[in-house]
């Protein structure tokens, strides 16, 4: 063989993505074979004659010991070099490796340029001590043959002598240009020799270290007894590899991996082989990649992956040292959306980092502040003696929350929401804390109005939670078993006492609470995006009805059917295709559909919200203005948009018939509606005396209790049928 290229390599491994993988290391150098158990190995290295072998120590029914003696008792592989691959620190089992007849071993996991290295090393013997051995076999059998041919023999000793002086060639090159860097020491801690990989990571020349103790130039005063240490115990026949700090020429300390090996001669150690690798650029990487992986990229200050670790290690410490007492804030920047919507995100980015360094300045230096995301941020307080001090930050931080901060030239001043869990001593797990915190923390935030600085968790905040949760749950899950059902509430002309269609009315039927008002559940489904399969529910249940009425029901033609449309429905931007493919699906006309929305959706004024608004009037479908009078209360909007329908609010009919202010308002929105070309709907009428004023101001249609509840489809039916008329206000 004569090429690196074409030894051969027997890699022994039970693990066979390890195997794998040094395979992939080594292939394009040597020639690999695998075996993945101690009796294929030997019976490969008989077969294969491999030139060196990496043996792993730790293998099920013949470990790599057992696997080493079994070669080297067989005289056909007695011969192959053995590197152990062991993941075993322990001393005892390097020598036992050693003592079994392995050339070297290799720690895992195995760094791929020592791996190299020593292979390299080991082959080169090896191909050096064959080359030998078959020089002196062949001239050996030269001389038995014929005693004529001394001097054969003497020339194949001088070429044998001339083999050692390369030999000793190759080495000293392999030493000089080795990159890492390598001292040779006497056994007293003088150096003998150095390489150029020293100089150049040292910063020495090689004649100003040689005869001088290396403990007295690269090892820093307070690791000497560390490096005396190392030296004793290479001495001693061990072999140590470790990372470890070394001291520069001119001063400066840098993280190095140490490995050292005792230099034997004639079988007696006479020397100290010490190499060192610069391990800065990996040291600064891993630095670089904690900070990114723990610390938020915005801020600098940690995040949600830190303070997670932190806070289980204050639940551990507690578990064993009950004075070490710890309490969680959740911190909240109010409205902190509007500040983005507004001024841009760029400001938002500013002022979160300006947010952040205020708070830091009210927390102290055993306290962790981390933001968890957005504008939430969490406080650790640890070691603590009484509440009042955990209180004491909390009003720090809600008035540093409060402060003005001037970003970009504008002046910004906002408020925090901060939630507390003080009594922490009944947690096993970090996530349960941060879960109450949130809970204690938007608990807070339900109630702008407060006074109060913070809200502390309490257990009943977590009850009322999951029985929120659950609703949220159960309510999905009849949005999607299509379980709602729809009420409907009938509207009627006040002129000439005919029914004019209806209202259609969500209700829920729960399994176990009955049935739930929509005052619980419509809140519910607005804050968790619920709203818009139930809106779309419900708009598919009231068409498909009322088109069954128009159908099958005698007297019920012209019906038409009114639905509510929350704000967040009608911001999608398919709400109009919906709605006509539902018209379309039922076959039901345009103009029979009413289409109820709030004054609070018209003063948003967006572009794209007008546009669906004139897409649906496009259609033919009418728009009705619900509880005019309660939101923005600005007439303008019926001339900005085309409306086909006011519906005075109920709080104004209420008063009606004993406050002259109410009747003066009624009066007004129904004078200026006819004058607009409007159609008017008083809702909430319950008294004859309110139907009788309201037929005096000329309001058109009416719908409340005075005539019918909300019913079921049933009911609605029964009226229909009788077309329940309005009784006369004389009667």
């Amino acid at each position: 063989m004569d090429g690196l290229g074409k030894r051969k390599l027997l890699i022994v491994d039970d693990n066979s993505a390890y195997s794998n993988m040094l395979t992939h290391l080594l292939r394009t150098q040597y020639q690999t074979i695998c075996a993945a158990n101690g009796k294929l190995a030997v019976q490969l290295a008989k077969s294969s004659c491999p030139d060196l072998i990496l043996l792993d120590i730790m293998m099920p029914e013949m470990d790599g010991y057992q696997v080493c003696r079994k070669l080297k008792q067989n005289e056909q592989t007695k011969d192959i070099p053995i590197i152990f691959l062991t993941a075993k620190n322990a001393e005892k089992d390097k020598i036992k490796g050693l003592e079994n007849g392995a050339v070297d071993y290799i720690s895992k996991p195995v760094d791929p340029v020592v791996l190299e290295h020593k292979i390299r090393i080991h082959m080169e013997l090896k191909c050096k001590h064959e080359n030998i051995e078959a020089l002196a076999r062949a001239r050996t059998k030269e001389i038995t043959k014929s005693n004529d041919k001394l001097n054969k023999e003497i020339s194949q000793r001088t070429q044998i002598q001339q083999a050692l002086v390369e030999q000793k060639a190759y080495f000293s090159q392999l030493f000089e240009n080795f990159s890492e860097a390598i001292m040779i020491l006497a056994p007293d801690g003088k150096i003998l020799d150095v390489n150029k990989g020293f100089e150049k990571i040292f910063g020495y020349k090689a004649d100003e270290v040689k005869d001088k103790y290396s403990s007295h130039l690269v090892v820093p005063e307070d690791m000497i007894p560390e490096d005396v240490s190392f030296l004793r115990n290479i001495l001693a026949g061990k072999m140590i590899s470790k990372e470890t700090i070394r001291v520069q020429k001119n001063g400066n300390y840098i993280p190095v991996f140490f490995q050292g090996y005792p230099a034997k001669v004639n079988d007696r150690i006479e020397g100290v082989f010490m190499i060192y690798r610069d391990i800065s650029k990996r040291k600064k990487f891993e630095a670089e990649l904690f900070h990114k992986s723990f610390y938020d990229s915005l801020t600098g200050i940690p995040n949600r992956i830190l303070l997670m670790e932190r806070l289980e290690r204050a639940v551990e410490r507690y578990k064993r040292r009950r004075e070490c007492r710890f309490s969680l804030l959740m911190v909240d920047i109010n409205h902190f959306k509007n500040v983005n919507d507004r001024l841009g995100t760029p400001v938002g980015d500013e002022y979160l980092m300006k947010f952040s360094q205020k708070i830091k300045k009210c927390i102290r230096s055993t306290d962790t502040i981390a933001r968890m995301g957005g504008d939430v941020f969490a406080i650790l307080v640890e070691e603590f003696n009484s509440p009042r001090e955990v209180f004491k930050i909390a009003r720090r931080v809600h008035k540093a929350g409060k402060s003005t901060f001037v970003i970009q030239g504008k002046n910004i001043r906002n408020s925090v929401s901060i939630g507390v869990v003080l009594k922490t001593d009944k947690y096993q797990q970090a996530d349960h804390i941060i879960r109450d915190a949130d809970i204690a923390l938007y608990s807070m935030k339900e109630q702008p109005t407060s006074k109060a600085c913070f809200r502390v968790f309490k257990e009943k905040m977590h009850k009322v939670t999951v029985d929120s949760l659950k609703m949220q749950n159960d309510l999905r899950n009849a949005i999607l078993d299509n379980k709602l059902i729809l009420h409907y509430q009938p509207i009627f002309f006040v002129s000439d006492q005919r029914l004019v269609g209806f209202e259609a009315l969500v209700r829920w039927q729960h399994h176990t609470k009955g049935l739930v008002g929509p005052n619980k559940f419509i809140p519910l489904a607005e804050e968790t995006d619920l709203i818009v399969p139930l809106g779309q529910l419900v708009l598919e249940k009231a068409c498909r009805q009322l088109k069954e009425w128009h159908d099958y029901v005698p007297g019920a033609e012209d019906l038409t059917m009114n639905v509510n449309i929350s704000t967040k429905q009608f911001m999608q931007s398919d709400l109009p295709s919906f709605v006509m493919n539902v018209l379309e699906e039922n076959e039901l006309d345009p103009g029979f559909l009413n289409l109820e929305i709030t004054e609070s959706l018209l003063a948003k004024k967006a572009k794209a919200m007008i546009y669906r608004l004139n897409s649906l009037k496009n259609h033919g479908i009418n728009i009705v203005l619900d509880d005019f009078g309660t939101g923005y209360s600005s007439l303008s909007y019926i001339q900005d948009f085309e409306i086909d329908c006011i519906k005075i609010d109920r709080s104004f009919i209420n008063e009606i018939d004993s406050d002259a202010g109410s009747v003066e308002i009624v009066e007004t929105i129904i004078a200026l509606c006819k004058k607009l070309g409007l159609y008017v709907v008083a809702e909430g009428v319950e008294r004859d005396s309110q139907l009788s004023l309201l037929n005096d101001l000329g309001c058109g249609q009416v719908q409340g209790f005075y005539f019918s509840h909300p019913v079921d489809a049933y009911t609605a039916v029964q009226i229909i049928e009788k077309n329940l008329r309005i009784p006369s206000k004389t009667a």
